[in-house]
């Protein structure tokens, strides 16, 4: 029993390493079969369309073009809509204001013919305006906002212009103070300079004092002559001339200079000559020798 045994323990242990050897030379296999890559082929596939049932192609083409003036049509009318709605609003709007404030920035004549338009263009929108094309609805528009603009802008300047004005003073007046003062800071400016200040600041204050003047003469309902804009200009133009030389930088202080060391002065050479020498140094003393007849008699 032991013998049979044995045996089949022996056959089992050969048949391993076999076995083992058998499956590394199957695994370099495997994993070359891995490493492999396929290729791929790219083509360009041709598509071609075609109908299948439905209308035919000239048939088709008419519709779609139906279809695109059809809506060419809606987009013109709903523009031709809101043209009209912008128009109505705009003379009831205008009506009212010309009604109230904005009437005294019209000439009473002009006024009345206004306010006479808006009417008829109310009553227009609602008879053969209704029907009317865009192009009609805008030119008619346009001709009655450009009286209405005249008066919106003189009501703009009148109630602007008082603010404008006020600006200009004060940089003026900032302008003057500065160049005016001795305070340490603006110390280093000089006086030429401090004057185109004082002179720049003069000119502006006699443009605005002429142009008040001009203003004053004309009535709410004609264009004036001093605007909002021109008195942004002057001030703009004051700060461009006056800011450069009030924020000069101040120079730095110089270095202190160090003063100079005398030369020494050389001695004549009489003087040199009656200097006397220098001793050389003294040896030190030597060490008296031991009396001879001393010692011998220490010796007896």
């Amino acid at each position: 029993m032991d013998t049979s045994e044995d045996a089949s323990k022996e056959k089992t242990e050969e048949e391993k390493p076999a076995e083992d050897a058998k499956k590394e030379e199957e695994k370099p296999a495997e994993k070359k079969a891995e490493k492999k890559k396929e290729q791929f082929i790219r083509e360009e596939l041709k598509v071609t369309s075609h109908f299948v049932g439905g209308l035919k192609e000239e048939l088709f083409k008419k519709v779609a073009e139906r279809e695109a003036e059809m809506a060419l049509n809606n987009k013109v009318i709903a523009e031709t809509n809101e043209a009209r709605n912008t128009l109505e609003e705009y003379c009831l709007t205008m009506r009212s204001k010309v009604n109230d404030s904005l009437g005294e920035f019209l000439e009473a004549d002009v006024r009345e013919k206004f306010l006479a338009k808006c009417e008829e263009l109310d009553d227009w929108l609602y008879e053969d305006g209704e029907y009317a094309q865009k192009s009609e609805v805008k030119a008619k528009y346009n001709e009655i906002k450009k009286v209405g603009d005249v008066a919106v802008k003189r009501e703009y300047e009148d109630k602007n212009r008082p603010n404008a004005v006020g600006s200009l003073k004060k940089e003026i007046n900032s302008w003057e103070q500065l160049a005016a003062s001795e305070d340490e800071k603006y110390s280093h400016i000089e006086a030429d300079e401090r004057k185109k200040v004082t002179d720049a600041c003069a000119a502006a204050g006699d443009w605005l004092t002429q142009e008040q003047t001009k203003q004053d003469k004309l009535s709410k309902s004609q264009n004036p002559s001093l605007t909002v804009k021109f008195l942004k200009e002057k001030y703009d133009s004051l700060i461009k001339t006056c800011s450069p030389i009030m924020n000069k930088a101040k120079p730095p202080p110089p270095k202190p200079v160090e003063p100079e060391k005398p030369a020494e002065e050389e001695k004549p050479a009489d003087e040199k000559a009656a200097e006397p020498a220098a001793e050389p140094a003294a040896e030190p003393a030597a060490e008296p020798a031991a009396d001879n007849g001393a010692a011998d008699m220490e010796m007896d």
